[in-house]
């Protein structure tokens, strides 16, 4: 697909003064294969998929031009994506259960940058990051009595990052990187009836590190390192028997993460990214899903999130904020779902939902400490069915709200707070559907 990038700079006007159009090109192809066998207490899955994706962006770069002539700023991501799962799971009579596998994540991006005038613009570096992991990997759950479940398990994984960069000139560097990590997960489950569930939770991840191009004074090339998130959770949740009409969760977590990977524009506006520091993610989440009918259902959700930079790297300038970038205050969505049955191989369904993006702002350097979010959205569709035929009418953006959404306009200009990315505009959809 081709279309023009959606950030506007006159946000009363919604007006564009780029002296050269800024489109953007994205490319998306996927293929995934599953198979599995149970018997007696057994089932054994494999998965294999493999992802393509190529982006292409132009950007006005024309401020950076001492002379206002016109100038662009082209970036290419090409993305590769292989992964293979293969698990074995088991569960006893008594309840036990345990499960085993092994993983494997291959992912390659190549980025390449230009600048220049839109009729020749000169490549300034390109860079090539390859990620691979290998995995062992496994949980055992224990019915230690008939209302309490303890599980214990963990990831032990082989991560080797390789990065190629050629930048203007002809400077290279091909440094590689290899880690093995133990990453643990335990639980505990308790439930006083057959109708609800209280749990707690612990579980460690992790990022690759890679290689990032500074573009601005002396080229700066720095290698960003992995990041790691502690995570602890405590819920409680009712409503799990299949005969119940009404179900909530309530849950409360807790994050440590350190070594943050974060995507920054230096002072010039060019992409970089670095690791900012440690900092801390908490928050409650809460849900339910009602039937009120065996023909009407309606379901809300609802989460707050606190975050803080609690220690910024040595080499980081922080902004205003110590928010982290990109993590939403608060959000909620609510919706209803009403099926119509009109004989017995002919159904109408009509659905409607409404969604609440709370605060958050763009970054977390002065040059992006820029607010975004802080929107409602609507949603409605219809669909009537007939035998294995399916006709739909989706209409999103119902009101078409033009809030200003979580996305990065052009990186040279969007420092003066000008820029909104506004939300996709009202679309309706026409769909047919067919089960052979």
């Amino acid at each position: 697909m081709s279309h023009e990038s959606l950030h506007i700079y006159n946000q009363l006007e919604r007006t564009r003064s780029s002296l050269v159009a800024q489109p953007f090109d994205g490319d998306f192809s996927s293929g995934s294969l599953t198979a599995s066998k149970q018997w007696d207490k057994f089932e054994l899955i494999s998965s294999l998929a493999y992802v393509e994706q190529r982006n292409f962006s132009t950007f006005d770069a024309s401020i950076l031009s001492p002379t206002m002539a016109t100038m662009i700023f082209n970036e290419e991501i090409k993305s590769n994506l292989l992964t293979h799962e293969t698990r074995l799971s088991w569960r006893s009579d008594s309840g036990h259960s345990a499960v085993v596998g092994i993983a494997y994540l291959d992912n390659r991006d190549i980025v390449t940058l230009e600048m220049g005038t839109p009729d020749a613009p000169e490549r300034l570096s390109q860079t090539e990051n390859d990620n691979l992991e290998a995995a062992l990997f496994g949980q055992a759950n224990y019915q230690v009595s008939n209302d309490i479940t303890a599980s214990l398990g963990g990831r032990l994984a082989y991560s080797k990052s390789v990065a190629e960069v050629v930048i203007d000139g002809g400077q290279e560097l091909d440094p590689s990187r290899a880690r093995v990590r133990l990453l643990p997960k335990a639980a505990l489950a308790w439930k006083p009836d057959s109708n609800g569930l209280i749990y707690a939770s612990y579980q460690e991840g992790f990022r690759s590190g890679g290689i990032s191009i500074g573009l601005g004074a002396n080229n700066p090339i720095t290698q960003f390192a992995s990041d790691t998130i502690q995570t602890s959770e405590a819920g409680i949740k009712i409503g799990r028997r299949a005969d119940s009409r009404f179900s909530a969760d309530f849950a409360v977590f807790y994050s440590k993460w350190k070594n943050i990977q974060a995507d920054l524009i230096d002072e010039a506006g060019f992409p970089r990214t670095i690791n900012i520091g440690n900092g801390l993610v908490y928050g409650v989440s809460l849900g339910a899903d009602w039937e009120v009918t065996n023909n009407l259902s309606v379901y809300g959700r609802f989460f707050a999130n606190e975050s803080e930079l609690t220690e910024a790297a040595a080499n980081f300038v922080v902004g205003d904020e110590l928010r982290l970038p990109n993590i939403a205050e608060m959000g909620a969505n609510a919706g209803w779902v009403w099926t119509l049955p009109l004989s017995d191989n002919r159904e109408l369904t009509f659905q409607s939902n409404i969604r609440y993006v709370g605060t958050s702002q763009l970054g977390i350097d002065p040059f992006l400490s820029l607010e975004q979010g802080k929107y409602v959205l609507v949603n409605s569709s219809a669909q009537y069915q007939i035998n294995q035929w399916k006709f739909s009418l989706n209409v999103n953006n119902l009101f078409n709200s033009e809030a200003n959404s979580f996305a990065l306009g052009n990186p040279f200009s969007v420092a003066d707070g000008l820029q909104i990315t506004p939300l996709r505009p009202r679309t309706v959809t026409l769909g047919v559907k067919v089960k052979l």
